[in-house]
């Protein structure tokens, strides 16, 4: 999985196309994380990835930052895209990040959890498996009833 901020890279001479990439997956004894940040759908794609690391018990994805379509859309996942990569990954819990703090892009900075909850309603799925914080909440992620593995 790949997460692309190469038009953000250019602040050097020669302005090269590089890009950025940031996944993380940890395998402890406690929950699982897979911090997703900054994953721009046509990159995100876990091919093999749950095969490798199995379900995760937390997954963080960015659910902001992402208007214009026509500009943000191979930066950022909206938050449709977000809901889409908690089912891919299989997460248990996802954590909604990147939104609400700074004005980035053209969406109001209140948006993405409205377009969040809409997205997790017509997938049907549960609001309450994709946290959205508020600045400062902290919250407790129980224990998984087992250990999952690749083999799940």
């Amino acid at each position: 999985m790949n997460a692309s901020h190469a038009a953000w890279r250019r602040r050097r001479i020669p302005l090269t196309a590089t890009a950025f990439a940031a996944l993380f997956a940890c395998a402890t004894e406690k929950p699982a994380m897979n911090p997703h940040h900054n994953s721009a759908k046509p990159h995100h794609t876990p091919i093999g990835f749950k095969n490798h690391f199995g379900s995760f018990d937390l997954a963080a994805l960015p659910i902001g930052a992402y208007a214009p379509r026509w500009f943000m859309q191979t930066q950022h996942v909206n938050s449709v895209e977000a809901v889409q990569i908690h089912g891919d990954l299989h997460a248990r819990q996802s954590l909604a990040v990147h939104w609400g703090t700074f004005v980035l892009t053209d969406e109001p900075l209140d948006e993405p959890p409205q377009q969040l909850a809409a997205a997790l309603d017509a997938q049907r799925i549960a609001r309450d498996s994709f946290w959205v914080f508020m600045h400062g909440e902290t919250r407790t992620l129980a224990p998984a009833t087992r250990v999952r593995r690749a083999a799940d």
